[in-house]
């Protein structure tokens, strides 16, 4: 009887196996990018974004000075625009000190600006940039026109970040630049998302998709990069 026991449970065994693995539900891997975002978010923030000497704030930018190639102040930034990557495509100034009465886009490569603390300087003497200036006047439509992929960084401040069902998940506060205002490395969003209220976070700049409707803009952020924001933001309380 007992050996008759042992060989059914052996049949039983082989027609049903028993594995020695549990069957445990796993979590849903993170992507290298989600991953990647929750790295840069805690590198940003590791020090008060608006407090780190890494970066500048918008209001510095924009009050910035713009110099001819002999370092004479000729004009004031008006707006930057910027790719979507963060790098400045152009940048529009006001040649007030020139008593040029409209405001133009000079395009940073084409007149290789280069970016001081307190500047931009053109690689035109104050002559030179008269000259260029009608030039500059009939293109201002195409620069700034509304169908390009570039971002105004005016209409950006104070513009709503949501995720990709349209929901708000905060507001631009202030816009992170490199200290020699090449760049914009970070968009610093108060995040009012559910239980979380008005948490300061700075997110990459490129990690942000701009969409550009009829003229208004939508920065928006995928799903898995929107929940990781909630998450981190809610951590910071």
């Amino acid at each position: 009887m007992r050996h008759a026991l042992i060989l059914m449970g052996a049949a039983l065994a082989f027609v049903f196996p028993i594995s020695v693995h549990a069957d445990v539900s796993a979590a849903e891997p993170v992507s290298a990018q989600q991953k990647g975002f929750k790295e840069n978010l805690l590198l940003m923030n590791r020090v008060k974004p608006l407090q780190n000497p890494q970066y500048q704030d918008v209001q510095h930018t924009l009050d910035r000075r713009v110099m001819d190639y002999q370092q004479k102040t000729v004009g004031q930034v008006e707006d930057l625009l910027v790719e979507p990557n963060g790098y400045v495509s152009s940048v529009e100034v006001d040649f007030d000190r020139m008593h040029l009465r409209q405001s133009v886009y000079v395009d940073y490569q084409a007149m290789a600006i280069q970016g001081t603390l307190d500047g931009y300087v053109l690689a035109l003497r104050e002559d030179e940039i008269a000259k260029k200036y009608p030039e500059l006047l009939s293109n201002i439509e195409t620069a700034a026109g509304d169908d390009s992929d570039l971002i105004s960084i005016q209409k950006l401040r104070g513009a709503d970040l949501e995720n990709e069902i349209g929901r708000k998940i905060g507001t631009i506060r202030d816009i992170l630049f490199s200290t020699n205002g090449r760049r914009a490395e970070g968009l610093y969003v108060s995040v009012s998302y559910d239980t979380v209220r008005n948490v300061g976070v700075a997110v990459p700049f490129n990690a942000v998709e701009f969409r550009n409707k009829g003229g208004r803009l939508e920065p928006t952020l995928a799903k898995d990069e929107a929940l990781a924001l909630v998450d981190f933001a809610r951590s910071q309380r």
